[in-house]
């Protein structure tokens, strides 16, 4: 039997309808969707019910969810960085950063303003740049790692051989990565803690 000849039938309030197969395939992917989102919710304990009476799609809130606190910090660190860079650029060159990138202005509306050449503008544009990327990538490994302790972390701690569900006081999570930095014994701790 060719491709051409296959039927592609849907049971609708308990009769089989031949349908064109792009109905077919559309309609199957819907409801693999469907099982998909069932899953990653439960998985995520989010209730469908919920999410559809607010008018909430679930794959909002699990993208969402993804972006984590980690994230956050992450990029604030880099645009600390950046500016830290920024500041060891000459003033001329500084200022003409902060003017293309951050107040947004084009090379054409900054030689009109200044009455100097856009090509000038952006042969030093070039140069500046050149000089922020080299200052960051020395600054990428001259810098210490973050070091971040709210008041209090719950959540999972994945450790080789389980996961625990566990909340300490901030104090006692700097006790932990000391001990972790100085190579103690903490994974044979955990082991016994699972059994």
């Amino acid at each position: 039997m060719d491709n051409h000849d296959k039927k592609y039938t849907l049971l609708v309030r308990g009769t089989r309808v031949t349908v064109a197969k792009e109905v077919y395939k559309a309609y199957y992917h819907c409801r693999d969707r469907e099982k998909y989102l069932d899953k990653l919710a439960e998985y995520n304990n989010i209730s469908l019910e919920g999410c559809n009476e607010k008018g909430i799609s679930v794959g909002y809130i699990i993208s969402t969810a993804e972006d984590s606190m980690e994230d956050e910090i992450v990029q604030r660190d880099m645009v600390t960085r950046l500016e830290q860079c920024l500041l060891q650029l000459d003033e001329a060159e500084r200022q003409l950063i902060i003017a293309l990138f951050y107040l947004e202005k084009s090379e054409h509306q900054l030689a009109a303003e200044t009455g100097i050449p856009r090509m000038t503008l952006h042969d030093r544009k070039v140069r500046a740049l050149g000089k922020l990327k080299k200052l960051l990538e020395i600054k990428k490994f001259s810098v210490q790692p973050l070091t971040f302790f709210p008041k209090e972390v719950r959540g999972f701690f994945l450790f080789p051989y389980c996961s625990l569900k566990i909340s300490y006081p901030a104090a006692q999570i700097h006790e932990l990565s000391s001990r972790v930095k100085s190579g103690s014994d903490v994974d044979g701790r955990a082991k016994t803690a699972c059994g």
